[in-house]
């Protein structure tokens, strides 16, 4: 191996997928070894093995990090006084850290190029920031019992004529919530209706108001999880990735506008990104 890179993913499920997605088609690229730091924390609090099978690749390590692991490899940030440069600056010859590494992402910078140098290199992502138009998010294989949950999710939708995912990003996301109002969705969904009365829509959000709201207007039309969405729990995270994958097993994915559950979700069930994929813009 010509480098070594440690990868820590950060925010929520879907910016780790493309993180961790991200530096495995870099160490691809640059005959790197990879180590994956996985932390749970108040953004995903559930353990990486939960979640997926063991990444079955030569020369890649998924760490679930224990307090010793995070001493040495945790974002440097305030809750832990930046202690985490000091150990990082010894053990590794350069280092992306988040806000770096987002800036790069922005600019199309070639970490690529920028490994070349080095031996050990660390970076910290929550996006995809190599190569963002090689997606390749079937790398991570889901856990068994995940899988067993999404087949037994779509399984009273798949004898319709089609099945149409929505994801409706609310909350604190008010980009997705200008960007793809709920009007936009009603639209999209009476257009459907009337090309294929037999139309069944798979409803992933987080907010309980547009659940009730859109079960009142179309009846048993909208299909839904009957749990409220937590991200703070391991239940709540098992929770959401069968949500992903139940939108990636339909027809067609309809999605909030720069979220990353929604984009995950299009590219998995590899919906085009077009208007009649499901965007508003």
């Amino acid at each position: 191996m010509k480098h070594h890179i440690t990868l820590l993913p950060h925010g929520g499920l879907c910016n780790r997928i493309t993180a961790i997605c991200s530096a495995l088609q870099l160490a691809r690229l640059t005959d790197s070894a990879l180590r994956i730091v996985w932390e749970k924390d108040s953004g995903l609090n559930c353990r990486f093995d939960r979640l997926f099978l063991p990444i079955d690749k030569p020369n890649v390590e998924v760490v679930e990090a224990t307090r010793l692991d995070l001493m040495r490899w945790a974002r440097p940030r305030k809750t832990n006084l930046w202690l985490t440069k000091i150990p990082q600056a010894i053990e590794f010859d350069a280092v992306s850290d988040e806000h770096v590494t987002l800036q790069r992402e922005r600019a199309k910078f070639d970490f690529v190029k920028w490994i070349e140098p080095y031996k050990k290199v660390y970076i910290s992502a929550c996006n995809h920031f190599c190569k963002a138009e090689d997606y390749d998010f079937s790398q991570l294989q889901i856990s068994p019992d995940i899988e067993a949950k999404v087949r037994d999710r779509f399984a009273p939708m798949a004898g319709h004529k089609a099945v149409i995912g929505m994801h409706i990003r609310r909350t604190d996301h008010t980009i997705a919530i200008a960007g793809s109002p709920t009007e936009g969705f009603i639209e999209k969904i009476d257009n459907q209706l009337k090309v294929e009365p037999d139309t069944m829509f798979y409803l992933a959000t987080d907010s309980e108001e547009e659940k009730a709201n859109l079960k009142n207007k179309y009846g048993e039309r909208i299909f839904c999880s009957a749990q409220e969405a937590d991200r703070n729990s391991e239940e709540g995270i098992v929770e959401a990735m069968v949500e992903l994958y139940t939108l990636a097993s339909c027809d067609d994915v309809w999605r909030s506008v720069n979220s990353s559950f929604s984009h995950v979700a299009m590219v998995l069930a590899k919906s085009p990104l077009t208007p009649q994929g499901g965007t508003f813009n």
